[in-house]
């Protein structure tokens, strides 16, 4: 498990859940016609940690 990287919710009474995570191995298509919510940014303090865990997981041999 990667360590968590901290979000900062456009709107101040948004909660997401601690169990949330994304998987950095799967391609994710958004079609233009759905629509999506804006919850917010990655906080700038783990952004670096945010890069760093993506690199890693798309470097990585089992990603093939």
């Amino acid at each position: 498990m990667l360590k968590p990287v901290r979000v900062i919710p456009t709107n101040a009474g948004d909660q997401m859940d601690p169990m949330s995570r994304l998987n950095f191995a799967k391609v994710y298509n958004v079609q233009k016609n759905i629509k999506v919510e804006d919850f917010g940014s990655i906080d700038p303090r783990d952004l670096h940690l945010f890069k760093s865990q993506f690199k890693d997981v798309w470097n990585r041999d089992d990603n093939e």
